[in-house]
């Protein structure tokens, strides 16, 4: 080395010399500053820059001699340890790109090398590859800047320019719009920035077509790629060193030289050599000095023969110089492929893409590569360092899981992805690895999990999710956007909005006046919320907080562990076509714990039957590469160096992640793998490993685990697995003042969180495990589990009761107390009685919460707990709990369970107002199985025992008697209705209560008595006061007012119905929607647009679902598309409404509301031009306004498809055309499609008496009706008028009349009536040949019928004017 290139420093030593090594140790009160060193000081002629022309690309850099930049950044190093640490990484940067040119020169000159490099061996040409390896060849560029960063290296001859760059993809800017580095950080010791480096290579001074070039890509192991990677080698310890690796010469190898004549070949090795691998002799700093002269002395004299200058010196490991372990290995392994004997074989070699690949995994994480470890004081050694948030070969399943967020983000629809693995497969590590890019697309994601063990309430897991979802809306959103959230929050849900803050109550986060408007509206606060409300108030939250610029990530983990009502909540929110969430579903279950029957796969098959697009992300194991990955990054070393341990933790762990990071564990514990203070990396016994007894899997490897830790750590541990993933600190505290056995409980669980079993909530409130398989490991450990079980519950539940505040807290923990004493099999005769009272109070909460299957598993066990002589000794709580058994199994579709549970109080109930609560559920059992008949007679029956005669059919004096009703009811002003008394006596309510559902019942049985029944309750409720069935009672006597029998007093039964909506205000009543669908469903359509009343019926509709009446809900719906149907609603949009309906009936089982339902969609479906496969058939059941309803549908389709004659045959039928004061509307309308017909069903109506009188009473019924509403019915009146006056030849008038027609459908904006008037108007002018006065009208009749989307009626037009175009 020349004399004139060392360092300005003196003397010279190793990097160690002032105590300065480049271990990973913490550093104390060390200034971080920026180098003191300049690169215009640092140049000892700055005109050097100038000798090799850089290329456009790199000319805002400095470039310094690398000769020149080591003197430097040398210097530099022994200023402070963290300076010689990052000295350090700028070295390996230039060591990496050093690597990479010369693998440049090698792919593009490959063959030109081989012929130098052989003609330099024989002596006939100087120069070849070894001319290009020396130091003085290179140029290093740095940044112009304080922190020189590395940014190139140059080979100056030939002129190859080498550019580092950090992709985007890899910055902090990808983020955060940081700089383009990532820091790599070290529990023990400082921040090193490391670099994830691309590179690119400009060459000048040869093109790579030349001669003797071969393709760009790698080529054989042989000669050539060990000598170049021995001369890299050379190059590198010069880089580190500032010195040759064979600066000391080997005595022995230069007398054996000089005997030897001088006749070694260049690479033939001595037997007497001494390898690389020696480390043991020394080197002082003296001899280190001395010997550096003699050294190029010596090299000039042997020429260029590298062996032979290699034999004759000796090596000294750079580790052994105080640099890092990791970079004296790799140049070892670089010097050895000069030597035979230690070069890799060609079925591992190594080549110079390895050594760049080793180098660059020394940038990309120095703390983990590139310094050595150091055991701290009390350490206990150096542990094993995992990459928390690395994935390991799933890079196709991350693709696929980014890919479905950007199709939500962007279609704003919502869609599901179903990740399924092993336990310990990553599935939770794949999910949380997207966050990132959710949060960069301004949407928002969320995460829970299933316990396994717990029956709380299932909705509690979706409900924390939509809580923690609120918490980001208010961290996440500016105030202006939180204010238009609050805003369309209280104009969706209006004077609900206190249930929304009931089940969310985080969205009290979202605006400080929200809180305020909720306690202003604040009258629901008494409702019990049922599950039927939590689906729709969830869907409605939803729809305002989701866009396709904010989407919703839910991750739900371990959804195998889920209950029918949790995913069925999952399922309305995902399949929500009215709404316009953007929410992106992610469920992950374990593939091997679920079955073919597994309610995870029937909510997909549902989920994929309503067209939500459902994707499935399957996690194996990983291979060879992905484990090698992992261990090399667990232990810091090179992943050539860690394959052989990884093929033996593959074969073991099958390639499962946790599994394979726990046997790492289990192999340092045992010493099998450990750290070598000496070597400075981990080392391992291969063929120990191989025969070791090591646990078939991961549960075992843990409980191993748990085993070696306190008696009371495994106690704690134990504690905590039998309440499931997650233990409340309260409940620690109960046990720890309930039992001595306990009283180190906490410090214990804080032991277990600190040895990594356990984590630990911020608010310290909550202990979860860190995994599932640790809860599974620490239960295994459990000996009898069910009386571990029973005595933590019974402790539980005894320190409960010493307290004060024990109804509270017994309370509040009442499902973690049964869910433990349940466990007794068979339960001790001495606590019978109090596990049946405690499992009673649990059905109880449960079904307060609406947690039906919490509620009938609760209330069956407390029944089979019950003693044989219960309804004698313990009767109250026998009713009590059968009642709760009959609720909830009615409501899980148990229906014999439910009946039997029914029939039994009844059979022993002694008192009727005992037996009431069994009845009415009855009744309601009764209805849903479609035995409406026997549900009224049972329902009479009961009105019986309580002392009333109800009458098979409406009596003779009935109207006198309702007359004086009447009389009282119109002298009533809204102001004397709100003042009214309270009702107070409880036989006046239960009268009440069933002659509500009496009415209901009669709609459809008897719709005669229907009167009675109405004039009764307003009876009642004159005389015992007001009460929350009034305001339903009410506009059933309006109906009845407004009915043939009274003379259609329409206006007074508007003026009744507004009434009982004012009457709502006062009470919390039960059957709002019920008001809202007789009101606008029958009394203001009278009065009021179609339209006004389907806006209207629609709200009661969303009132239902908010009140948790699904029945009502879908029956207001109905209702709400038979007046949308009337209006002319877009059919397409109407489709959708009903599509929502169907499957609303559909999953709650009420055959008579899916058929009225399905027959409107059946209808919808036709007019728009779909072919109908089938029709709905009648339910089993005695309803018999279902053969009304038939025959209604049969005439409306009928008439729209042209089908005339056949729609006139239905409207002939007796059923059609009732004096019913219900099915009025049915009727008109049948009389109006039914008069229109008759016009085609004969060549001559006026001598058709039959069909012309049907015309002419047709008429007179739409005269009578536009009289109180002409908006609805002042068109069709002229309609049909126009047919009669067209049909008796009366051209003009019928003209008029078709003109008047359609300026009043115009009006009213029934587009569909608009089109049918044009179109008829047009076949009036074709009968006296206005062939072009016809076309034109049937031209606007045609985009009048597109407009209302009904693509039937369009082509029957079309073919009307293709018979004008003949």
């Amino acid at each position: 080395m020349d004399p004139d290139l060392s360092p300005p420093h003196s003397p010279r030593s190793p990097l160690s010399m002032a105590g300065l090594d480049l271990s990973d140790r913490p550093l104390e009160n060390e200034t971080f500053g920026v180098e003191e060193f300049a690169w215009d000081d640092a140049l000892d002629d700055p005109g050097q820059r100038q000798e090799f022309r850089v290329p456009p690309m790199v000319q805002s850099t400095v470039s310094v001699p690398l000769q020149q930049w080591i003197r430097t950044e040398s210097a530099a190093g022994l200023l402070s340890v963290e300076r010689n640490r990052r000295s350090m990484l700028r070295k390996t940067t230039v060591a990496y790109a050093m690597a990479e040119l010369l693998r440049h020169c090698t792919r593009v000159h490959r063959g030109a090398w081989s012929l130098e490099d052989a003609a330099l061996a024989a002596g006939d040409a100087p120069g070849g590859l070894s001319s290009l390896c020396h130091l003085d060849n290179f140029a290093v560029r740095v940044a112009n800047g304080p922190d020189a960063t590395v940014e190139g290296v140059d080979m100056l001859s030939p002129a190859i320019s080498l550019r580092l760059s950090t992709p985007f993809f890899a910055s902090d800017a990808f983020f955060d719009g940081g700089d383009n580095t990532t820091r790599a950080s070290s529990s023990n010791g400082p921040e090193e920035v490391g670099r994830f480096l691309e590179v690119e290579v400009h060459s000048m001074g040869f093109s790579s077509d030349g001669e003797g070039a071969v393709p760009l890509e790698e080529t054989g192991t042989g000669e050539d790629d060990r000598r170049a990677c021995h001369l890299l080698g050379i190059l590198l310890y010069e880089l580190y060193l500032e010195t040759s690796p064979f600066a000391v010469p080997d005595t022995l190898a230069v007398a054996e030289m000089n005997e030897s004549e001088h006749s070694i070949s260049a690479f033939e090795p001595s037997s007497k050599k001494k390898s690389l691998h020696s480390d043991k002799d020394e080197l002082t700093n003296e001899d280190f000095s001395s010997q550096s002269a003699d050294v190029s002395c010596d090299v000039h004299v042997l020429g260029d023969g590298v062996a032979l200058r290699d034999r004759l010196f000796k090596y000294v490991p750079l580790k052994d110089l105080g640099f890092p372990a990791s970079v004296s290995l790799l140049v070892k392994s670089l010097l050895e492929c000069g030597w035979e004997e230690f070069c890799p074989s060609d079925d591992d070699p190594f080549s110079l893409k390895a050594a760049s690949d080793d180098l660059h995994l020394l940038i990309q994480d120095p703390c983990r590569f590139l310094f050595d470890k150091v055991m701290l004081p009390d350490s206990g050694g150096v542990s094993i360092k995992i990459k928390q948030n690395e994935l390991y070969g799933r890079e196709t399943e991350r693709s696929l899981i980014t890919d479905v967020f950007c199709r939500v983000s962007l279609a704003g629809e919502s869609e599901a992805l179903f990740v399924q693995g092993f336990s310990g497969s990553g599935k939770s590590r794949l999910v949380q690895s997207m966050i990132p890019y959710v949060d960069v697309a301004g949407g928002y994601a969320v995460q829970q999990k299933f316990d396994p063990i717990s029956q709380e309430q299932p909705t509690a897991v979706i409900i924390s999710a939509f809580n923690e979802l609120c918490v980001l809306i208010s961290m996440k959103r500016s105030p202006e956007e939180l204010n238009c959230i609050v805003v369309s929050l209280m104009a969706v849900f209006g004077s609900h909005l206190s249930t929304l803050t009931r089940v969310l109550p985080g969205v009290a986060l979202l605006s400080p006046e929200l809180n305020a408007a909720v306690l202003d509206q604040g009258r629901t606060t008494g409702n019990e919320i049922n599950l039927s409300r939590v689906y729709y108030i969830l869907q409605l939250f939803l729809r305002v907080v989701s866009s396709r610029e904010h989407p919703v990530v839910l991750f739900l983990d371990d959804i195998h562990w889920a209950d029918s009502p949790s995913l069925d909540i999952l399922y309305r929110i995902l399949s929500d076509i009215k709404g316009a969430s953007s929410l992106y579903f992610i469920g992950s279950y374990r593939s091997n714990e679920v079955t073919n029957g597994d309610p995870v796969f029937t909510f997909k098959h549902e989920l994929e039957a309503c067209g939500v697009q459902c994707s499935n992300v399957h996690l194996d194991g990983m291979n060879i590469e992905e484990v090698n990955a992992m261990i090399s990054d667990a232990l810091g070393i090179f992943p050539r160096i860690s394959k052989p341990l990884s093929r033996i933790v593959l074969r073991i762990s099958q390639g499962n992640p946790l599994f394979v990071l726990e046997c790492l564990g289990s192999l340092a514990e045992r010493g099998l793998l450990h750290y070598s203070m000496r070597e400075r990396r981990w080392l391992w016994d291969a063929n120990k490993i191989a025969s070791d007894d090591i646990a078939s899997n991961v549960c075992e490897l843990l409980a191993t685990k748990i085993v070696r830790l306190s008696e009371d750590s495994q106690l704690a541990l134990k504690v905590a697995s039998s309440f499931g993933n997650a233990l409340n600190s309260s409940v620690v505290e109960t046990l720890m003042s309930a039992c001595p056995r306990y009283a180190n409980l906490q410090r214990e669980l804080d032991d277990t969180v600190e040895a990594g079993f356990l984590n630990k909530s911020r608010s310290d409130s909550v202990y979860t495990f860190v995994h599932d398989k640790v809860r599974e490991a620490a239960y295994s450990l459990v000996r009898n589990k069910d009386q571990f079980h029973h005595e933590i519950g019974m402790t539980l539940y005894n320190a409960i009761l010493a307290e004060e505040d024990r109804e509270q807290k017994l309370d509040s923990m009442i499902f973690l107390i049964v869910d433990q004493v349940n466990h007794a099999r068979p339960p001790p005769s001495g606590l019978r009685v109090t596990l049946t009272e405690l499992n009673h109070k649990a059905a109880s909460k449960a079904m307060q919460r609406s947690n039906f299957p919490a509620a009938y598993f609760y209330s069956k066990l407390a029944m089979q707990l019950l003693p044989d002589d219960h309804w004698g000794s313990h009767y109250r709580l026998s009713l009590n709990i059968y009642l709760i058994f009959g609720n909830a199994a009615y409501a899980e579709g148990h229906s014999e369970e439910a009946a039997s549970a029914l029939e039994k109080m009844l059979l022993c109930g002694t008192t009727v107002e005992e037996k009431l609560d069994a009845y009415y559920l009855k009744i309601r059992l009764l209805y849903a199985e479609g035995k409406g008949k026997l549900a009224y007679d049972t329902c009479v029956e009961v009105l019986g025992l309580l002392g009333e005669s109800v009458p098979a059919d409406a009596p003779q004096n009935f109207v006198a008697t309702t007359a004086i009703v009447q009389a009282k009811l119109s002298k009533m002003t809204v102001e004397e209705w709100m003042g009214v008394k309270e009702m107070s006596t409880p036989r006046g309510y239960s009268l009440m209560k069933f002659y509500d559902i009496a009415c209901f019942l009669s709609f459809f049985v008897n719709e005669g008595v229907l009167k009675w029944h109405a004039r009764r309750q307003i009876e009642l409720t004159l005389e015992h006061g007001v009460c929350k069935y009034s305001a339903k009672a009410i506009v059933n006597i309006a109906m009845v007012l407004g009915g043939k029998l009274f003379g259609r007093q329409d206006e007074e039964a508007y003026r009744l119905g507004k009434i009982a909506m004012k009457l709502l205000e006062r009470f919390d009543a039960s059957d709002v929607c019920g008001v809202y669908m007789v009101h606008y469903g029958y009394l203001a359509v009278n009065v009021e647009p179609f339209q006004a009343c389907a806006a209207m019926l629609k709200r009661g509709s969303e009132i239902g679902h908010s009140m948790g009446d699904i029945q009502g809900a879908v029956l207001a719906g109905i209702l709400c598309t038979q007046k949308q149907l009337f209006s002319g609603c877009n059919l397409n949009t109407l489709k959708k409404e009903i599509d929502y309906l169907v499957r609303l009936a559909e999953a709650n089982s009420r055959p008579v509301i899916q058929f009225y339902v399905r027959a409107f969609q059946e209808t919808v479906e036709l007019l728009i031009g779909k072919d109908l496969q089938s029709t709905s058939s009648e339910p089993a059941n005695d309803i018999r306004a279902i053969s009304e309803s038939q025959t209604y549908h049969q005439v409306v389709r009928n008439f729209w498809n042209g089908h005339y004659k056949r729609a006139l045959f239905f409207a002939e039928k007796p059923s059609a055309i009732t004096d019913d004061d219900v099915s009025h509307q049915k009727s008109t309308f049948i009389t109006f499609y039914g008069g229109l017909s008759c016009c085609f069903a004969t060549r001559n109506l006026k001598s058709n008496k039959k069909y012309f009188g049907m015309l002419s009473d047709a008429v007179e019924l739409m005269k009578a009706r536009s009289k109180q509403s002409k908006w609805n019915y002042l068109n069709k009146m002229h309609l049909l008028e126009a047919q009669l006056q067209s049909a008796m030849g009366k051209r003009d008038e019928a003209r008029a009349s078709f003109n008047a027609a359609v300026s009043a459908t115009r009006e009213s904006k029934l587009i569909h009536e608009e089109g049918l008037a044009c179109e008829f108007a047009a076949l009036h002018c074709l009968r006296y040949d206005d062939t072009a006065q016809a076309r034109t009208l049937f031209e606007e009749a045609k985009g009048c019928y597109a407009k209302w989307g009904s693509q039937i009626r369009v082509a029957l037009i079309e073919r009307q004017l293709q018979k004008l175009a003949i």
